[in-house]
């Protein structure tokens, strides 16, 4: 596990930023937050696995929205539709779909795949950073 160098002040004094993982797997959501924090130490991140949570939450005081595609309820997709917020918003999902790829990057949002290693997260962590910086 390498450090993401995540410069969230702009050289004006340390701020964090906040990122709100959405992923209906827990395991998943877990360990994607504690992997963001563990690399960047200017991210403070909390997660969810429901959907109709995340969009409850999202009142402006999340800089960066990491979200799942395929979840119960609503999709990653809808999710960002929906979603009334500046916040920036990264795909990261196992579907292995341009179609997906697209649609979100129509949307303004990135789009992840996830796969298997830790490299995975090392380039979710540095698309965040770029994100909230």
């Amino acid at each position: 596990m390498g450090m993401v160098t995540c410069d969230a002040d702009n050289g004006a004094g340390e701020r964090t930023r906040r990122v709100l993982v959405v992923d209906d797997e827990p395991m998943v959501a877990t360990a994607v937050a504690e992997y963001l924090e563990a690399v960047a130490d200017a991210l403070e991140v909390v997660h969810t696995t429901a959907p109709t949570t995340a969009l409850e939450r999202l009142d402006g005081s999340f800089d960066c929205v990491v979200t799942d595609y395929e979840m119960p309820q609503l999709d990653g997709l809808t999710l960002i539709d929906r979603a009334e917020t500046d916040a920036a918003f990264v795909v990261f999902s196992g579907v292995d779909d341009k179609s997906v790829a697209q649609q979100a990057r129509d949307r303004g949002a990135i789009f992840v795949s996830k796969g298997a290693g830790t490299d995975q997260y090392d380039e979710l962590a540095t698309l965040v950073c770029e994100q909230v910086t």
